[in-house]
């Protein structure tokens, strides 16, 4: 059976590609994975097909089956903001307390430690799932280790500001991503339903 399934964090041309590739050594033939669409057209076992995706790609997930009429999950993507705006606000608190009032102790390092978590756990989650399945040294790995480094030897504004900043940024890259993806679908409708020869 074929099915155009929708893919949620596909962020890159080289991401597309390498799924596709993945699929087709796993035995599927008939295999497209649009890029500019977010789509993915296979024939074969969709399960299977999900399991290969997570493996290749642990932040990419199928969320919509055309074929089937079937919504997995929807896109989270502005539910970012909930997080970044309260950590945002944390980090500012943290750093004019710290500024202002010289304090170093248990109340800045809870602020901060807050607000890394409330930005950052789904790259902490991605970290210690891609490192299990032997994905090592991806950028949520590298992310990780650089601001529980900045922790550890107690440069907690540092810490947060990386994983705020870097989250934000991902934020920022798939808005822009979408609209483009928008753009594309929408040149793709303007077609003629109709040509006149003149002679």
């Amino acid at each position: 059976m074929r099915s155009r399934l929708k893919l949620r964090g596909l962020d890159c041309a080289s991401c597309a590609y390498e799924i596709e590739n993945a699929l087709k050594k796993e035995g599927f033939k008939k295999v497209q994975v649009n890029f500019s669409t977010s789509e993915l057209i296979v024939e074969g076992d969709i399960e299977k097909v999900r399991r290969i995706v997570k493996k290749v790609k642990p932040n990419v997930e199928i969320v919509y089956d055309e074929m089937r009429n079937h919504f997995h999950t929807h896109d989270d993507s502005k539910k970012m903001l909930y997080f970044i705006v309260p950590s945002l606000v944390l980090f500012i608190i943290g750093l004019l307390i710290r500024y202002y009032y010289g304090l170093d102790d248990s109340l800045i390092f809870s602020l901060f430690l807050t607000s890394y978590i409330l930005v950052g756990w789904k790259v902490l989650r991605s970290a210690v799932v891609n490192t299990a399945r032997g994905n090592v040294f991806d950028k949520n790995f590298l992310i990780t280790v650089a601001t529980i480094g900045a922790f550890l030897i107690k440069e907690y504004p540092e810490g947060a500001a990386v994983m705020l900043f870097y989250t934000t940024g991902e934020f920022l890259q798939d808005l822009a991503v979408n609209r483009s993806r928008r753009s594309i679908k929408a040149l793709l409708s303007l077609k003629a339903e109709y040509a006149k020869i003149s002679k």
